[in-house]
Formats: C-alpha cells, sequence, structure tokens
C-alpha cells in the first residue's frame, strides 16, 4: 500500500496485525511503515508516534472485551448469566492473547484515557453481579475476585501449566466459574435474610 489512503485507520489495523504477530509493545514505528509500504515519516502525518499506536490497539482491544461481555447481560439466570461472562472473557484471551495482554498492561500505564477505558471491561462484571449482591463495596470486591480467578486461570492456560493431569482445563474452568456463582449467589441471600 502506498501513501494513497493512508489513514489513522489503516494505520491502526496494520499495528493490530502486527501486535497479534509479534506481541504488544513489539514493535517499531519503521516496521510499522513497511506493513503499510510508506516511510517512517509518513506515519507521523496520521499519527504522534508510537504511544498514540499502542493506545489504540489498547482501545481496540478493551472495545473488542467488552462487547463479548455484554453478551451475559440478556440471561437471567446469574450462574448462566456470569459462565457465558467468563467464557467470552477465556476466549478472548485464547483467540488473542496479545491484544489481551495489551489490556492486562495498559492498567498500569500512565494514559489516563487508557485508565479510564479499562472500566468498560469493569463494568459489566459489576452490573452482574450487582443483580444479585446490592452493597456497592461486596459487589467490588467480589467483582475483583472474579476478575482475578479468570486472568490467574487464562494466564497458567496461556502458559501450558493446566495440561498435565485430568480433568481438562474446560473441566476445571467450569468448575471454577461455578464456584465463584456460588460465592456471589451466598453474598446475595446474606443480605436478603
Amino acid at each position: 500500500m502506498g501513501r494513497r489512503g493512508l489513514n489513522a485507520e489503516v494505520i491502526m489495523e496494520a499495528a493490530i496485525e502486527l501486535v497479534e504477530e509479534k506481541g504488544y509493545r513489539n514493535f517499531s514505528m519503521r516496521e510499522l511503515a513497511a506493513r503499510l509500504g510508506v516511510q517512517p515519516a509518513s506515519l507521523y502525518n496520521h499519527v504522534n508516534g508510537i504511544e498514540e499506536v499502542n493506545t489504540a490497539v489498547g482501545m481496540h482491544g478493551i472495545t473488542e472485551l467488552e462487547k463479548a461481555l455484554k453478551q451475559a447481560y440478556t440471561y437471567s439466570d446469574f450462574t448462566e448469566a456470569l459462565g457465558i461472562m467468563a467464557d467470552a472473557y477465556r476466549k478472548f484471551a485464547m483467540e488473542s492473547p496479545e491484544l489481551y495482554q495489551a489490556i492486562i498492561e495498559m492498567r498500569t500505564s500512565e494514559n489516563e484515557e487508557l485508565k479510564h477505558a479499562i472500566q468498560r471491561i469493569i463494568h459489566p462484571f459489576l452490573v452482574l453481579i450487582g443483580r444479585e449482591v446490592k452493597d456497592h463495596e461486596k459487589t467490588v470486591n467480589l467483582q475483583r475476585t472474579i476478575r482475578s480467578a479468570l486472568h490467574g486461570f487464562v494466564s497458567l492456560e496461556q502458559e501450558g501449566y493446566l495440561t498435565y493431569e485430568n480433568p481438562d482445563s474446560s473441566t476445571s474452568f467450569r468448575y471454577m466459574v461455578e464456584s465463584l456463582a456460588v460465592l456471589v449467589m451466598r453474598e446475595g441471600e446474606k443480605e436478603r435474610l
């Protein structure tokens, strides 16, 4: 692709491809320019630099994960809804590991836009848990517990640590999610007593 048709959207699409191939933060503006068939200086007519590109990649990852998580909103049964949400989280992490890593790394960045945007993948958990538990502090604690469990599981799975004996990792994942659902429902029942 030459300069004609080069714009921020085209640059970001190429950056996402590079992230998926090479890893988050493992490519340069020079490599991005080569992918697009332009000189590196041409990119700066459309983006300010690699940090802007990394931000856009992270925002794309957040948008995709948020869409997947929101599928759970349509299920009225809490355990089923949490299962759908957890499956969506796991599927995203396994099918787009570098975008997932981008989201995880963004949390520690100094970029205020990204810190604010990360709330978009926390919010679906808060909404779902809030169906069962009304106390805000408990809801936040449960959301953190669930997200930590999901992240820990997919991180171990990505590294191959969950393959050494039966049951398979999918069975263990389901067991974990069902146990988390019981925890949330128990907290909701305590409130109603």
